[in-house]
């Protein structure tokens, strides 16, 4: 219940199209797998553009994803994995735009 509370009040700046819906349907259908492709490929985007901070936002978000449906599957061990990589890549959006509230609420999550 909670991710949908999450997702539904998500915002999604600088988005391309129809990637914050990928990573919602990944989430809808839990598909861990998917989700950590995912999270692993805008991760590697991120580091090919370090100064973009949208960059690394999305990868954390998606590692965010990856670490919540772990954790709802009961695989605590491959959730923290998930949650330690999504809290390294928002660290990364929150120094490099410390003013945008989102990649703070990112980090906090």
């Amino acid at each position: 219940m909670r991710w949908l509370i999450f997702t539904l009040i998500l915002p999604s700046p600088g988005f391309a199209a129809g990637e914050k819906d990928s990573l919602d349907k990944l989430l809808d259908k839990q598909d861990r797998a998917g989700l950590e492709q995912a999270a692993n490929g805008l991760h590697t985007i991120a580091d090919k553009t370090p100064g973009d901070a949208n960059a690394w936002y999305r990868a954390g978000l998606a590692y965010s994803y990856a670490a919540d449906v772990a954790m709802e599957m009961r695989d605590k061990n491959v959730s923290e994995k998930f949650a330690r990589s999504g809290i390294r890549d928002a660290e990364q959006a929150v120094n490099l735009q410390p003013n945008n509230a989102e990649y703070h609420r990112l980090l906090g999550t």
